[in-house]
């Protein structure tokens, strides 16, 4: 079983490099499993009254790819391959996915 889900909460001990430099949308593999996380966790960080622990497929090819479609469709898989995210709803056009792993908490601070 994965250790946390907390999602309004990032560990700043867990904050991968490219996001303190804020590089990661100028690499050639955004976006990657990682940053597709970062991207909605840090949203439920910022806004923890209006973001929930799913997210649209649709939405974040839209507005948070960068035109990387093919690196978002993949990222997602490599995600649910992980079990760190789960089909929420699967009819096509519409699909969304809940996270159910929070890589950027120190889990040893939840045991």
């Amino acid at each position: 079983m994965l250790a946390e889900k907390d999602l309004r909460r990032i560990d700043e001990d867990m904050i991968p490099l490219k996001y303190i430099l804020g590089i990661q949308e100028e690499l050639p593999t955004y976006p990657d499993h990682i940053d597709v996380l970062w991207v909605i966790i840090n949203e439920a960080v910022k806004r923890p009254d209006r973001q929930k622990d799913t997210f649209g497929q649709l939405g974040f090819f839209n507005y948070h790819s960068n035109g990387n479609i093919e690196n978002a469709k993949a990222s997602i898989e490599k995600l649910l391959e992980m079990g760190w995210i789960e089909p929420a709803k699967t009819k096509p056009g519409h699909e969304s996915y809940r996270i159910l792993h929070n890589p950027f908490i120190n889990n040893k601070n939840n045991e």
